[in-house]
C-alpha cells in the first residue's frame, strides 16, 4: 500500500507555523522585540485643600438645582479625584490604562473602593485607556459605603501603568486579551476628614476627631501641697462637624469629649496608679456653616489633663510616658463614645518633689514654688534641676524663706538638696529676731542658708540686768548688749 502526502507550498509544516506565529505577534504586539521602558510620573491628588473634606452626603444633593445631582456646577466633595502620567519608550502597544488605589500609609493595606459603574467593590479604579505613548490618566475614586477613612492616619496614590497585550488560549483557540502591570508610583501621603453622614437627620452628632498632639506640659509636682501635687500633659485635637446640612438653622450642640489616660515607667513597662484617670472636655459646636453650600465647621482644642500619681515617682533612674485615648459621645441617646485616637506622650523624666529640701545639715519644708525647670543632668544618684519661687520653713522654727530661685539636686524618693551657689534668706518669725540658750537672750540676722546649712551673719548678746560693758577704756557709758559680726 502507498501512502503518499501533498507537499506543503513553502516545506516542512512546523517552520511555516512558527512563521506564522512570529508573524502575527509582530502585528499584534509591535516593538515586542524591542525593548520596552515604563514610567509613571505626577501621581497625586487633584485640587487636595487641607484638612481634606470627604462627604459621601454631597452624592445626593443637588446644590446648583439643575436636576442632576452629579453635574459640573455641584459641590462634588464624595470622592477623591486622581492622576496620573504613564509614560512608553522604545515601541508601542495596543492599549495602556493606569489603575488607581488607595492605600492606607499605616497599615499599608489596600482601601476598599467602590466601582461606580457596576456598584462592586474592588480596589482598584482603571482609567480610560489610551493608545498614547506618554498620556496623563485620572480617576475618582469612590470609598465604599462600609468604609470610613481615619482622619489620624494618612493615605497615598498608588498609580500603576498597565499595558494590553494577548496570550493563546489552546482550550478556545483564540487569543485572550490580558492587562500586565508595568510601573508603579505612590503619592504623597495626605489625612481626610470623611464624614459619612446623611443629607438629613439623625441620631448622631456626626463629628471626626482628629488627635494632633500630645505632650508632657508640667514635668514637676510637689507632693506634699494639696494645690500643687499633680503633673500635667496637654493633648491637642480639632474636632470637625457637618450634621443636619439639609436645615438652614445651624444649631449648636455640647460635644463631649473623653480623655482617659494610663501613666508607665520605662523600666518595667508598669503601669503607674494616678488618682483620676477619665476626663471630660465639652465643646459647643454648631451644626454645619454655609448658605448655598454647606460647609463643615470645626473647633481646634488644647486640653490640659493634670493627673496626681499615688505614689513616689523616682525623679533619677526613671522616665514616664502617659498614653492617652480620646474619644467622643457621637450618639447621646444610645450612649455610643466613639474612638478617635490613642497618643502617647514621649517617655521622660519627671520631678516629683515629697517637700523636704535640706541646705546642709538643715531641714527644711518646701511648700510652694512657681516652678522648676526641666529635668537636668543625672549624677551621683541625683538628678539636677532648679526651681523658682520656692517658699518653704525650717524645721522646728519659726523661720520661713522665699520666694527664692535656687538651683537643687533630687535624690529617687524625692527628697531635694540646695545645690551650690545657691543660697537663701531667712524670714524671722518676728523684728528682731530674738531667741535665749541658757537663759542668756540674743538677737540674730540676718540669717543665710546655703550647703554649709545656716550662716548668722550678726549675733547681738543680751547681758543680764546690771551687767554692760565698754568697748573702749574711755567710755563712760556701758552697753547691755555685745556684738559679734
Amino acid at each position: 500500500m502507498h501512502t503518499s502526502t501533498i507537499p506543503h507550498p513553502r516545506g516542512n509544516p512546523l517552520p511555516f507555523y512558527f512563521r506564522f506565529l512570529a508573524t502575527l505577534a509582530l502585528l499584534l504586539f509591535p516593538g515586542f522585540l524591542t525593548a520596552q521602558t515604563y514610567t509613571v510620573t505626577g501621581t497625586n491628588y487633584v485640587g487636595y485643600t487641607a484638612p481634606g473634606y470627604l462627604i459621601d452626603a454631597d452624592r445626593t444633593v443637588d446644590y446648583n438645582l439643575d436636576g442632576q445631582p452629579f453635574t459640573h456646577g455641584d459641590y462634588n466633595r464624595w470622592y477623591l479625584p486622581v492622576r496620573a502620567t504613564g509614560t512608553v519608550t522604545d515601541g508601542t502597544s495596543l492599549s495602556y490604562r493606569m489603575a488607581f488605589s488607595l492605600l492606607d500609609t499605616t497599615s499599608g493595606d489596600l482601601v476598599d473602593l467602590e466601582n461606580v459603574t457596576t456598584g462592586a467593590t474592588v480596589q482598584r479604579i482603571f482609567s480610560a485607556s489610551s493608545s498614547n505613548a506618554s498620556h496623563t490618566y485620572t480617576a475618582n475614586l469612590v470609598v465604599a459605603s462600609g468604609v470610613q477613612l481615619d482622619p489620624n492616619r494618612t493615605y497615598r496614590v498608588r498609580a500603576t501603568f498597565q499595558s494590553q497585550t494577548f496570550f493563546w488560549d489552546p482550550g478556545t483557540g483564540m487569543l485572550i486579551p490580558i492587562w500586565i502591570d508595568r510601573a508603579t508610583q505612590d503619592s504623597i501621603a495626605r489625612a481626610f476628614i470623611h464624614f459619612k453622614g446623611p443629607w438629613g437627620s439623625d441620631l448622631a452628632r456626626n463629628v471626626v476627631t482628629r488627635v494632633t498632639s500630645h505632650a508632657h506640659t508640667r514635668r514637676y509636682a510637689l507632693g506634699n501641697s494639696a494645690t500643687q501635687n499633680e503633673f500635667a500633659t496637654t493633648v491637642g485635637y480639632t474636632l470637625h462637624r457637618y450634621d443636619e446640612p439639609h436645615a438652614f438653622s445651624f444649631g449648636t450642640d455640647t460635644i463631649t469629649v473623653r480623655v482617659q489616660i494610663e501613666l508607665y515607667n520605662n523600666v518595667d513597662a508598669a503601669p503607674v496608679a494616678v488618682a483620676a484617670t477619665t476626663f471630660t472636655d465639652p465643646v459647643t459646636m454648631a451644626r454645619h456653616s454655609g448658605i448655598l453650600v454647606r460647609q463643615p465647621v470645626s473647633v481646634n482644642r488644647s486640653f490640659e489633663i493634670e493627673y496626681e500619681p499615688t505614689t513616689q515617682l523616682d525623679s533619677v533612674n526613671r522616665t514616664y510616658r502617659v498614653v492617652a485615648t480620646v474619644e467622643h459621645l457621637e450618639t447621646p441617646f444610645t450612649n455610643f463614645w466613639k474612638f478617635a485616637r490613642t497618643l502617647q506622650t514621649p517617655s521622660l523624666r519627671l520631678i516629683h518633689l515629697n517637700g523636704n529640701l535640706a541646705f546642709g545639715s538643715i531641714q527644711s519644708t518646701l511648700s510652694s514654688l512657681t516652678s522648676v525647670s526641666a529635668p537636668g543632668s543625672v549624677s551621683g544618684g541625683l538628678n539636677n534641676t532648679s526651681m523658682t519661687g520656692a517658699a518653704g520653713s525650717v524645721n522646728g522654727t519659726g523661720h520661713t524663706y522665699g520666694p527664692a530661685n535656687i538651683n537643687i539636686s533630687v535624690n529617687p524618693a524625692g527628697d531635694a538638696f540646695i545645690r551650690s551657689p545657691s543660697t537663701v534668706t531667712l524670714n524671722p518669725p518676728s523684728s528682731p529676731d530674738r531667741d535665749s540658750m541658757a537663759g542668756v537672750r540674743f538677737d540674730r540676722g540676718p540669717i543665710t542658708l546655703s550647703t554649709s546649712g545656716a550662716t548668722v551673719s550678726n549675733l547681738h548678746v543680751i547681758l543680764p540686768a546690771g551687767l554692760g560693758i565698754s568697748p573702749t577704756d574711755d567710755t563712760k557709758q556701758f552697753s547691755p548688749r555685745l556684738n559679734f559680726t
